[in-house]
């Protein structure tokens, strides 16, 4: 499909024109929406997996320390037990040893 944009008059110099003759003069610019492929498919599938999943009921887990807390455990994690090691800084999740 093709859609008009005429958001853009070029200024001449320093003239002003009225609202009527800026209309006339304006050029318009033809944009073209790209309609090729659709992507991802269709939404018929959507949420299949999570639909078909049995549904565990969720555990009790430790509450997180808070404050001073939560900045003392961030030290120890960063600096006092980090492995210092060839490479790349692993992740927090990493389960390489």
């Amino acid at each position: 499909t093709l859609t008009l944009d005429s958001c853009c008059l070029p200024q001449f110099g320093r003239e002003r024109v009225s609202q009527q003759q800026q209309q006339q003069q304006r050029p318009t610019r033809l944009l073209k929406r790209s309609a090729m492929g659709k992507v991802h498919g269709s939404l018929a599938r959507a949420g299949k997996v999570r639909g078909q999943t049995p549904k565990v009921a969720k555990q009790d887990k430790k509450k997180k320390p808070r404050g001073r807390a939560h900045k003392r455990m961030q030290y120890n994690r960063r600096f006092v037990t980090a492995v210092v090691g060839f490479g790349k800084k692993r992740g927090p999740n990493s389960s390489e040893k």
